[in-house]
């Protein structure tokens, strides 16, 4: 909290730090089902209180925007209806791009009071009202905000003010307990290891025995020094955020300006087994963070994003929640799938972990673009101001490193998000600096 007063003095004061509440600490299973209901319940319930225009929900057909949808059903809104917008494939696509709209549909199914809107890609790509971004954010913008703004537009014109998303679930009520069988070892429970690993090899990771034991135990037990020797040995000696496509004498000199501290830049190797502290340190970068985020979009819009994860309950019950019921039977969102059965559709009692991303086919965009970018990258790389702080070489073999299309994994496709990000912010300094006239 910021007071400022008359004269101009002001005062910073933290009014509440992430923490469990001792009431629901110590209690068996049957109380954390029931407590997760009725807490994520309060929490949508209270937000949905009220309104005078039906809500709306950035939605992904997951367990946390499923869930919210799911309680949402309870509470009385203006329309009886809750405006779901899903960015999906379109409704031929029949390739092998894993998107959101199966599960989208099941929840339609199943939960008769969701008004589904989708917003596909078609036609659309980062160059899409680029200028129109930068004017209304005054800012840099992120690879996915045509996509988002979509989402927005949709949910405006369908009627919505105030909006939800499933943001926050992985690292409150949700998380996904990659170190779970791990951690079975690290805590002498051999016998729940031996029970927890072919069921977590059936409904978890789809990966080979070898796999699964190199990733998802070995790894995870390895010790620190180990880990950093390995990623050492693997980068060389290229700086940790070689990758980044900044210009190298830029970043030394922001580091010697000491606006870049060097050792938030090393190599962190963290204790993977304790995952609820896992969750702490994600919920303080998430208090930490600079700035709202697609919340200002969503001012734009003349909409109020809020996220239930987020609330201050939610949080003081996930931080109780005892962590062999992160994942259990090899189902991680264990207690989402017991307190919420009844409401979200059967076959999410079985469904993989993988969340479906925002931008599906993601690489098809990006090679959708790629002369028109690589264009551009000539053009600005001209400018000895943008030289001094792109890399523009860096960029194009960040896009080279994927070469086609078809050389896609659902939106984690990082060399080409490092290459977008490049390249948006190169336009964003050319564009707020008026060298694009």
């Amino acid at each position: 909290m910021l007071t400022v007063g008359a004269d101009g003095a002001f005062a910073v004061r933290r009014y509440w730090s992430p923490r469990a509440d001792p009431v629901h600490e110590g209690r068996d299973e049957a109380y954390y089902v029931a407590a997760y209901r009725r807490v994520l319940g309060e929490a949508v319930a209270c937000r949905l209180a009220r309104l005078t225009a039906p809500p709306g929900l950035i939605f992904s057909g997951g367990y946390d925007s499923g869930g919210i949808a799911a309680l949402a059903g309870s509470t009385p809104v203006p329309g009886g209806k809750l405006i779901a917008a899903a960015s999906v494939m379109p409704a031929d696509y029949r390739g092998d791009i894993r998107h959101a709209r199966h599960w989208v549909e099941l929840c339609a199914r199943h939960m008769p009071w969701l008004d589904v809107r989708y917003v596909t890609r078609q036609g659309k790509s980062i160059l899409t009202g680029l200028q129109r971004r930068f004017i209304e954010r005054g800012a840099p913008v992120g690879a996915y905000h045509f996509v988002q703004h979509e989402l927005l537009a949709s949910l405006a014109a369908a009627g919505a003010r105030l909006i939800m998303d499933g943001h926050g679930g992985d690292y409150t009520l949700n998380p996904r307990g990659q170190a779970a069988l791990a951690r079975h070892l690290a805590k002498g429970q051999l016998r729940r290891f031996l029970k927890e690993l072919p069921a977590h090899r059936r409904l978890g990771t789809h990966r080979s025995w070898w796999a699964l034991i190199k990733l998802d135990v070995a790894v995870m037990l390895a010790p620190a020094w180990a880990l950093k020797l390995w990623r050492r040995i693997r980068r060389g000696p290229a700086p940790v955020w070689a990758d980044q496509p900044i210009a190298e004498p830029f970043a030394r000199e922001l580091m010697a300006r000491g606006e870049i501290d060097p050792r938030n830049l090393r190599l962190s190797v963290q204790r993977e087994t304790e995952m609820r502290a896992r969750l702490r340190e994600a919920l303080e970068l998430v208090a930490a963070a600079p700035g709202p985020g697609i919340g200002a979009e969503a001012v734009e819009h003349g909409l109020d994003l809020t996220r239930p994860f987020h609330d201050k309950r939610v949080v003081e019950l996930a931080l109780a929640i005892p962590e062999d019921l992160y994942v259990k039977h090899g189902r991680n969102r264990y207690l989402a799938c017991l307190a919420l059965k009844d409401l979200y559709p059967p076959e999410f009692q079985t469904r993989w972990r993988m969340n479906d991303d925002e931008i599906p086919d993601f690489q098809r965009m990006a090679k959708s673009i790629e002369p028109q970018m690589l264009e551009d990258l000539a053009r600005m790389e001209q400018s000895p101001m943008l030289a001094r702080y792109i890399d523009f070489g860096k960029i194009r073999r960040l896009l080279a490193a994927r070469p086609t299309a078809d050389d896609h994994n659902s939106g984690w496709e990082q060399e080409t998000q490092l290459a977008l990000g490049g390249y948006l912010a190169a336009r964003y300094i050319e564009w707020a600096r008026r060298d694009n006239r």
